[in-house]
């Protein structure tokens, strides 16, 4: 297109000289196609124009829709700014609302290990303190038991004493008898059983045909009278604990314990602690019990000990003492029948 309206501009430029060569006919045939070349001009200008008004509205419209579009992203874009700052102060916010609770965990941790290391204190101070009591109590339970022990012996010297005082009686009576033997009629031994024979008067003939009877005892051996009365004394000791007789159950259950081992003399020193428990002698019991803890603490016996200390302190109005005592049993018994006793005492405890 480009040429043709080179080729026309240089008709028309040219037109004066071959107006003067032409003819008229090659001048209205040059109008002619003047004019056709103007009108295809003027098309040309006309469709060149529309399609670059075309294009320019295409274009303008594809502008103002990247326009539009670029409001868009930048609204976008605005409001993910606007996004990113709240964020970024929820940010803070939680930064430092975890640096606050990071402290005040922090504190309340650190306070409640003081708290714990205070109450384990106060607890082994307690610990102590019972201690010391068992301590005192078992030495006063010694002391006590050392006062028996004199007393049993001043009384054994006392018996040895008259009984040294009756043989000599004895020998004296014998001695006197022995000198009046003429009369012949009774002979007398410390030792032995009374013989009565019948002896012939001097002078006379007369003879009683009758033999001395003299009567042997049955006796068993040393031995075995000991562990009858063993034996007998322990059935006693339960018997007289049955009937209520608590003062002379010990007193028998003590006996026992002292002449035995194993466990039934363990059984037999648990149940001096129960005597003294239901004499109401509170602090007694508990230094019974504790002989079984610390001597055998292994034994079956120990737990209920242990529990029968707990008890007694409850009745003493020891109630913080009570409830460590539950506590061990709960550790050191957990499997045994005491534990759920202990648990349940020690959670009616105050």
């Amino acid at each position: 297109m480009k040429k043709k309206f080179i080729t026309l501009l240089t008709v028309i430029a040219c037109s004066p000289f071959l107006m003067q060569c032409a003819s008229q006919n090659d001048v209205n045939k040059l109008n002619y196609q003047l004019r056709v070349v103007n009108k295809k001009v003027d098309d040309m200008k006309m469709d060149t124009v529309g399609q670059m008004q075309q294009r320019q509205a295409a274009s303008s419209s594809q502008i103002d829709e990247l326009r539009r579009e670029i409001l868009v992203l930048k609204g976008q874009i605005d409001e993910l700014s606007h996004f990113n700052r709240l964020l970024k102060e929820q940010n803070k916010e939680l930064d430092v609302s975890m640096a606050q609770y990071s402290a005040s965990l922090s504190e309340a941790l650190e306070k409640e290990r003081q708290t714990f290391l205070e109450k384990e204190r106060e607890n082994q101070a307690q610990i102590n303190q019972l201690q010391e009591k068992i301590s005192m109590q078992q030495q006063s339970l010694k002391s006590i038991q050392d006062s028996r022990i004199k007393e049993a012996e001043l009384k054994a010297k006392a018996a040895a004493q008259a009984a040294e005082q009756a043989r000599q009686r004895a020998n004296a009576s014998k001695n006197t008898i022995q000198s009046s033997s003429s009369s012949g009629i009774i002979n007398i031994a410390a030792d032995k059983k009374k013989i009565i024979a019948a002896v012939a008067m001097p002078g006379s003939s007369h003879k009683d045909p009758t033999t001395p009877i003299a009567s042997k005892p049955d006796v068993s051996s040393a031995k075995d009278q000991k562990t009858a009365s063993v034996s007998n004394g322990l059935k006693a000791a339960d018997a007289e604990y049955a009937n209520g007789n608590y003062k002379k159950a010990f007193s028998l259950y003590e006996q026992y314990a002292n002449s035995n081992n194993g466990d039934k003399a363990v059984t037999a020193r648990f149940m001096m602690g129960e005597c003294l428990y239901f004499q109401k002698e509170y602090d007694q019991a508990i230094l019974q019990y504790q002989k079984i803890i610390s001597n055998t603490p292994r034994h079956p016996r120990a737990a209920s000990a242990l529990l029968k200390q707990g008890m007694s302190f409850e009745n003493l109005s020891d109630n913080e003492t009570a409830k460590i005592i539950y506590k061990k049993i709960t550790t050191s018994y957990a499997n045994s029948p005491e534990a759920s006793t202990a648990k349940e005492r020690s959670s009616k405890i105050n």
